[in-house]
């Protein structure tokens, strides 16, 4: 089974105004296993397959520059086709270890909104999903 994971950190009302975004990728993958990657207590609140909390040792290196991935990293993300990862990479590290550790498509999108943005957030962050033909 494939699946898809999605990186949402932030406090309960980030992870609400990401929702819509969430509920898009299930639609639009009914078959695949969704996983969030963030803060349990808040995660916890969305229709997912697994919850991996963003301060699990294996996704240490994705934040460092230099080398590759561990094994274990690797691992972790063997059965993931899709990745959204609504994160900051203000180092340039992040995105491409990322793509690294994932076979399929990694789409990493800032979760906030640039200074001239004029929508709803909510809109902000089901932008990314456009790539994907969502």
């Amino acid at each position: 089974m494939s699946a898809i994971t999605l990186f949402r950190g932030g406090a309960i009302g980030d992870f609400v105004l990401t929702l819509p975004a969430i509920d898009a990728v299930r639609r639009a993958f009914p078959a695949a296993d969704l996983r969030l990657i963030g803060r349990p207590a808040t995660l916890a609140l969305g229709p997912v397959a697994s919850i991996l909390d963003s301060e699990d040792p294996r996704l240490i290196a994705l934040h460092r520059d230099g080398l590759l991935p561990s094994s274990a990293t690797r691992q972790l993300f063997a059965a993931t086709q899709r990745v959204l990862a609504y994160a900051v990479d203000s180092q340039q590290h992040f995105g491409p270890q990322l793509r690294r550790a994932v076979t399929g498509p990694v789409l990493l999108w800032d979760p906030r909104p640039p200074a001239d943005f004029r929508g709803h957030i909510v809109d902000h962050l089901l932008s990314p999903l456009r790539q994907w033909g969502l």
